[in-house]
């Protein structure tokens, strides 16, 4: 990604390729976020805040269980 932006930089002709650039980087985040956004909203959905509070809840006991050891 730098050696993009460095040679899209470097001359006035070309700066369609640091928009370019750009969208890629952010279509890639996109598609990387998406998958875990939607599985948080269909939990949500289904069984309320209540459960998320409980998953929250059951990870910090598990994570200060294995910190006493």
């Amino acid at each position: 990604m730098s050696g993009v932006l460095t040679w899209g930089f470097s001359g006035r002709t070309r700066p369609q390729y640091i928009l370019l650039s750009g969208i890629a980087a952010l279509t890639a985040f996109l598609l990387m976020e998406a998958p875990f956004n939607a599985v948080g909203a269909v939990i949500v959905a289904i069984w309320g805040t209540d459960s998320v509070g409980k998953l929250v809840g059951f990870f910090r006991r598990r994570l200060r269980s294995g910190s006493e050891n």
